[in-house]
């Protein structure tokens, strides 16, 4: 899970449907047009428009603890979801360079995945079962 520091306080950032759905109905329906939607806006617009796409991320991490906790996964108390006025009050506009590089590695698959104990997830090295397979079919000669 990706994380942004604003002040002294860290946001953890966590791309799912539920974030990519809200981020989708602010690029007119299709997530794929954030860099367009970007480009045709004034400075202004696009600061709120990066606040807005971090608080959905935000929004993100704090639905999936209170999934977790309503599924018994996690323990804890269930957050509150934040506004976007929370970030347009918070984010100082010269960090926001950084604020869109953490939004692009959050949305591109910088969240990661922690699979659940119990769940075996073998890993398949398939050059070195090419390797195997040759090193057996030299055997078999």
């Amino acid at each position: 899970m990706e994380q942004i520091k604003i002040g002294k306080l860290t946001v953890d950032l966590y791309f799912n449907v539920v974030a990519a759905n809200r981020i989708a109905e602010r690029c007119g329906g299709d997530i794929g047009k954030i860099s367009e939607k970007m480009e045709s806006m004034k400075q202004t617009e696009a600061i709120d428009f990066i606040c807005d796409m971090l608080c959905d991320l935000a929004n993100g991490a704090v639905v999936k603890h209170n999934a977790e906790i309503t599924l018994g996964l996690a323990t804890g108390e269930p957050k509150a979801e934040y506004t976007p006025d929370i970030f347009k009050a918070i984010v100082d506009p010269s960090a926001l360079t950084s604020m869109v590089n953490i939004i692009t590695v959050t949305i591109n698959g910088g969240s990661e995945f922690v699979a659940p104990e119990n769940v075996n997830l073998p890993e398949e090295d398939i050059d070195l079962m090419e390797l195997e397979a040759e090193k057996n079919k030299g055997k078999k000669s």
